[in-house]
């Protein structure tokens, strides 16, 4: 009894190579022609990719509003709110592909306050723990969920 695969392609295990599963000889000319366009394809695709990826630095929609603050920062004490607060800037910006002046200056602002980023955390979350960080403008015992 003749067996076919599920697949005509196949990737083998731990690596980036395919196999082609051929039930008749004419169909190997066929699907050669359509694996030489797949290679050249994900070719394109991948150097696209890095183009798109690797030269440009991506602009955060916050920038303005936050490069403000982290000026405050630059400039004021390690006060709770400052804690919270660059503990929040700095969570927003980890990893991000860009606003690379905003990130320095927050490990300066970490270096000033002669903290490491696992303390800042630390404390951060002791002060959530206690509550009142952000407290409401005028507003008595009402969350904040903007």
């Amino acid at each position: 009894m003749d067996t076919q695969p599920p697949l005509p392609i196949t990737r083998l295990p731990g690596s980036d190579q395919f196999r082609l599963w051929f039930r008749y000889p004419d169909q190997t000319r066929k699907l050669s022609s359509h694996a030489s366009f797949l290679s050249t394809t994900k070719t394109s695709l991948i150097s696209k990719m890095t183009e798109v990826s690797g030269s440009k630095d991506q602009q955060h929609p916050l920038y303005n509003r936050d490069r403000l603050l982290v000026n405050s920062l630059l400039t004021q004490e390690a006060t709770d709110y400052n804690l919270a607060e660059l503990a929040r800037i700095r969570i927003r910006y980890q990893g991000f592909p860009g606003a690379r002046d905003i990130q320095q200056d927050l490990d300066k602002v970490l270096q000033k306050w002669g903290l490491t980023e696992a303390e800042l955390h630390e404390k951060t979350r002791k002060l959530h723990n206690l509550g009142g960080i952000y407290k409401s403008r005028g507003k008595k015992e009402e969350e904040d969920w903007n």
